[in-house]
């Protein structure tokens, strides 16, 4: 019922439904959640990359964090990486290792008396289409709508370089330095990890679009915390993907190459099977095991 009450302005102000607002102080959500603001700043960290800072999550009383891996680039492990709880003064976290099919790297707090205020990786909240979720910034909460059901699988073209497994879907406007925030519901249970921003097409590259987000369920996350615990390092499985999106020559492009038959490569990911195999960003196929190909 509360979230049926939010404030409608005109010319701007906190209308978040058609994109305008401040996000980013006294939001509705801030407002209205004022207690999940507290659980999420007591549970969260602020990790250091060298190019900012993007967040983690506290999931043990021993001070265990998993982030996202890739946004921590690659470390060794016992390395040390600086982290801060809100504002206060940073302190040095220990690199345990990374899980690459979930994306996922886990790191430790230094040891103290008392036990860290953490997420519980046990408790399971039920998850679908329509729940209002949200995740702190750094001023408050940001929140939206679970667009899935369930753990779904993000388009090919959606995950970049990196390789996802199957993730929940919100339609939720983030920033850059949300990346490893908590995804909470309304009674502040951890749904999961935000991994991912949606993205777009403009012209030639991909962009983060104004809203959308991809987030690691909870039992991806229980899982690649025990086997980082377990062997330190998960590398990613392979996928049945080529790695390249095709299209039909125009009759111009055709023209204009003289050829008449052919399918463009219009994009070739780096590191799939087609980019191994030396196809290249707007390479014609002209046949394929013996067999002209027309489209």
């Amino acid at each position: 019922d509360r979230f049926d009450r939010v404030p409608r302005s005109r010319g701007g102000g906190t209308d978040w439904r058609e994109g305008r607002g401040d996000y980013s102080r006294d939001s509705w959500f801030t407002r209205t959640f004022p207690e999940l603001r507290t659980v999420a700043r007591k549970r969260t960290v602020r990790i250091d990359t060298g190019e900012g800072a993007v967040q983690g999550i506290v999931v043990s009383p021993e001070g265990d964090v998993l982030a996202v891996a890739r946004s921590i680039a690659t470390r060794t492990r016992g390395e040390t990486v600086r982290v801060r709880f809100g504002d206060a003064p940073t302190v040095p976290a220990r690199y345990l290792g990374r899980d690459e099919a979930h994306d996922v790297a886990l790191l430790r707090l230094p040891a103290r008396s008392r036990p860290y205020a953490h997420f519980d990786l046990n408790r399971f909240a039920p998850v679908a289409a329509g729940t209002l979720v949200m995740t702190p910034n750094r001023r408050g909460l940001d929140g939206g709508i679970l667009a899935s059901s369930g753990a779904r699988r993000p388009p090919n073209e959606l995950k970049g370089l990196g390789y996802l497994p199957d993730v929940l879907q919100c339609d939720l406007r983030l920033w850059r330095d949300q990346v490893g925030a908590p995804l909470l519901d309304a009674r502040g249970s951890l749904l999961g990890l935000v991994v991912q921003h949606r993205l777009k097409r403009t012209e030639d590259r991909w962009e983060r679009a104004p809203f959308g987000a991809f987030a690691l369920p909870l039992e991806r996350l229980k899982e690649s915390r025990a086997v980082i615990l377990e062997k330190g390092f998960r590398a990613a499985p392979e996928e049945g993907f080529f790695g390249v999106v095709l299209r039909d020559l125009t009759e111009g492009e055709k023209q204009g190459r003289g050829l008449g038959t052919g399918v463009l490569a219009e994009r070739v990911e780096r590191g799939r099977a087609a980019s191994r195999g030396g196809l290249r960003s707007g390479d014609v196929i002209l046949g394929l095991a013996g067999q002209s190909l027309a489209s």
